[in-house]
């Protein structure tokens, strides 16, 4: 089949002998679809903004036209201490579309009735009608309550309440009372005695020993629980608390569902509010300061609220450190949040497993003919 030489000089405005402008190589990567179509994609390989750069430099924003975002965005190695990865997370170096520090709103009632019917789902999968809570009269274990009991009724929510110390009598009465007002049972177990016991005869323990030792505690008592109801374990450790490593390995970590593992602590503080959490509890959360939970090394100002906004662009956006600091969040902050994210890396990753080190010699499968 004869083809129309289409790149002929009379099929073109070109003068006669001169070849069109799309036939030059250079011409043609300039004119490329992939970069006229997708021009942002060009700025993923240039290394991060750098701390050093001027504030007064425009970040590249989402509203820009086509012509300026293909323009090359001014990059530097980032300055020492403020690193720019993260294990396990992909990152967006040049921040596109982003200009401010951003922190999204929470649909309260909308995600309640989600978070209802994912409770619904997990017993219609698993067949278990009862589900068990550790309530410790804190603002994640009684939104977490309230969510069961509204999805599966009170008679099938069993709440347990375990005394560790003896400083935690306002916990205790809070737990009661949030008992109460959702019309569940609720039991108090006394660990000490067996922790105690247990702890005395391996000498010496330090106190951050001895709390891990209880939480591990807590869980075994409460799976024991769980296999004389025939029901589930729910957890209500949030994002926040998560991603800072909070939890204690097969001790807060150890669940079969977790409800809050994917809101950030002022969002639950937001869904508190919708479902009616008891007033003492939700006035003991606002006081309840990130050193109280973390008395690790830490700025002195840094809070719950500025933690979820910091995470949020790190997780969430998987912006550069460099470009958040660019952004406005204050370096030695930023840098506390990283070195969390870093060491507590282990504790959000299941156990690793070895890889077969065991070489497998074929052989022939022989059925056995009767």
């Amino acid at each position: 089949m004869h083809k129309e030489n289409l790149n002929t000089p009379e099929a073109s405005n070109n003068p006669a002998g001169e070849a069109p402008q799309t036939n030059r190589p250079e011409e043609r990567k300039k004119r490329s679809r992939y970069v006229r179509r997708y021009p942002s994609r060009r700025a993923k390989s240039q290394p991060a903004v750098s701390l050093e750069e001027k504030a007064s430099e425009p970040a590249v924003g989402a509203g820009n036209e086509a012509g300026d975002q293909d323009k090359t965005i001014k990059k530097a190695t980032p300055s020492e201490g403020m690193p720019d990865t993260i294990s396990g997370l992909k990152i967006h170096p040049s921040g596109e579309g982003i200009r401010e520090l951003k922190f999204p709103g929470l649909d309260a009632a909308q995600t309640r009735k989600n978070l209802v019917q994912y409770v619904r789902e997990q017993r219609d999968y698993s067949g278990s009608k009862n589900v068990v809570l550790r309530l410790d009269g804190e603002l994640n274990s009684s939104v977490v309550a309230g969510l069961l009991t509204e999805a599966m009724g009170s008679k099938h929510v069993h709440l347990v309440y375990f005394i560790q110390s003896d400083r935690h009598s306002m916990e205790r009465s809070r737990a009661v009372l949030a008992a109460r007002c959702l019309r569940c049972y609720l039991e108090i177990r006394d660990i000490r005695q067996p922790v105690d016991k247990a702890l005395a005869e391996r000498g010496e323990v330090s106190e951050t020993r001895r709390m891990k030792f209880i939480a591990r505690e807590r869980m075994a008592n409460l799976y024991d629980f769980a296999e004389t109801k025939e029901a589930r374990v729910a957890g209500s450790l949030n994002k926040t608390e998560w991603l800072l490593g909070q939890g204690v390995l097969y001790g807060d970590l150890a669940y079969d569902f977790n409800l809050l593992g994917d809101l950030y602590r002022s969002q639950v503080l937001e869904l508190a509010k919708a479902l009616n959490v008891p007033k003492d509890i939700l006035e003991k959360a606002k006081q309840t300061h990130l050193s109280d939970i973390l008395p690790e090394q830490k700025p002195a100002d840094l809070d719950w609220e500025e933690a979820d906004y910091y995470l949020y662009q790190i997780v969430d956006l998987r912006l550069a450190l460099s470009y958040v600091h660019t952004l406005g969040a204050e370096g030695e902050k930023l840098s506390w949040i990283y070195r969390r994210l870093r060491d507590t890396a282990a504790k959000r990753q299941l156990p690793p497993v070895a890889a077969a080190v065991a070489t497998y010699v074929p052989r022939s499968w022989q059925a056995k003919v009767k």
